[in-house]
């Protein structure tokens, strides 16, 4: 028995399907499709399981449990669910629209105005972070400090919404998960891919993080563990922002202020961005190339364009094989030199590897590279035709970057062409 024999037998179930019927369909002898159904094989890729599925007649929702479940069987679940972090992240890596906001006057009840206050309910504690967020952001200079998980998204979107393309700085302090845990990494990739909003974004965002035990330290007797202090205000929450205390007394709000930046200085950087094509080229001159995810072959060949040395054996994962003139114009590749560098793809094709793009739906103009070192780098389009150039440097996160990619093409995500 596996994980997907069990999801099949319940398809077939709901279907009214027998074995033999479905073989005959599927074009899969009776007996092997009978030890598919028990869980005593399995398919030999994941395009049979969409020939059972399609067979079966299946929704796409049904379609993609019987899928996801293919996979965790073949690649067990914990590097399913830490793999489809990083897939979600990367296909994330695209232009976004930004929510609506309001810039008119809050209205204050003048018997709280300028005194500490005591929030209950969610409703009321968001609407003292907007209002908080709202007043630094139209401010000449603004700063906002944050300590708290990136997983309460109402906060990401108002720090968003109101900070993109303003003077204001943001400071976020996030804890990982303690590397002495022995489980796999998704927590620390949920993390990072709850933060990816900002990535594409133009905020003035910086992360960082400090290792611990984040259920103990965030979920359990701590009462107020999430803080945010703008320049003469602050917030203190419950990890689930049900409860508040909001104060603004100069004297208290200093304290914060200065508890901020001591905690500040035990910590570590997350990523460094930067915003073009250049810093990408300066990497990639450096560092010595061992794997490059892209669209097509166009960022391939943006990175050829930077002289950059490969490994002996360089993998490259594209999800459309057909490079377009408006892709090597969005590299900034020379247009006397595509024809040649055309021709000089064909040895390269038999050593790439294709993307299942419906399971893994790779952006355009957006390039992935790993080094022999281990370190990664990401470069995508933003808005406005600018680029984000995004280096890790968590060191949990990293690796399982690094091992994403190395390990591509035995994933069940892509295929030798």
């Amino acid at each position: 028995m596996s994980i997907f024999s069990d999801k099949l037998k319940e398809y077939m179930k709901q279907k009214n399907e027998k074995v033999y019927s479905l073989s005959q369909m599927c074009d899969i002898s009776r007996a092997n499709m009978y030890k598919i159904v028990q869980g005593t094989r399995h398919p030999a890729n994941v395009e049979m399981v969409y020939r059972i599925a399609d067979a079966l007649g299946l929704s796409p929702y049904e379609k993609r449990g019987l899928i996801e479940s293919y996979q965790i069987t073949m690649i067990g679940k914990d590097i399913y669910e830490e793999r489809s972090y990083i897939v979600h992240l990367i296909s994330s890596l695209k232009k976004h629209r930004n929510l609506p906001v309001e810039w008119g006057q809050s209205k204050e009840n003048p018997e709280t105005q300028g005194k500490k206050k005591f929030l209950y309910g969610k409703k009321n504690v968001n609407g003292e972070i907007r209002k908080i967020i709202k007043r630094e952001a139209q401010k000449e200079s603004g700063k906002i400090c944050v300590i708290g998980q990136p997983d309460y998204a109402f906060i990401q979107q108002m720090l968003i919404s109101y900070c993109e393309n303003k003077n204001v700085e943001i400071q976020h302090i996030i804890c990982m998960e303690s590397r002495e845990n022995g489980e796999r990494n998704t927590y620390n990739l949920s993390n990072f891919t709850h933060i990816s909003p900002f990535l594409i974004s133009e905020c003035k965002y910086k992360a960082y993080y400090y290792y611990d035990n984040v259920q103990s330290h965030f979920y359990n007797l701590n009462l107020l563990p999430c803080v945010i202090v703008a320049g003469d205000e602050v917030i203190q929450g419950t990890s689930d922002y049900e409860y508040a205390i909001y104060d603004c007394s100069r004297e208290r709000v200093n304290v914060f202020h200065k508890m901020f930046q001591d905690f500040l200085k035990r910590t570590s950087k997350i990523f460094r961005i930067s915003q073009n094509l250049e810093e990408a080229g300066r990497w990639i001159s450096m560092h010595k190339i061992d794997a490059v995810l892209s669209c097509d072959y166009a960022g391939y060949l943006f990175m050829e364009k930077w002289k950059g040395k490969t490994a002996k054996n360089l993998k490259i994962f594209i999800s459309e094989e057909e490079t377009k003139d408006a892709s090597f114009n969005k590299w900034k590749i020379e247009e006397e030199k595509r024809d040649s560098w055309r021709d000089s793809l064909l040895e390269k094709k038999g050593k790439s590897c294709k993307i299942h793009s419906e399971l893994f739906p790779v952006p355009e103009n957006f390039l992935m590279l790993t080094e022999t070192g281990g370190n990664i780098l990401l470069i995508f389009e933003k808005e406005n035709q600018n680029w984000g150039v995004l280096e890790i440097y968590e060191t949990s996160i990293k690796k399982s970057m690094y091992q994403f990619l190395e390990n591509l093409d035995k994933s069940l995500l892509a295929e030798h062409l």
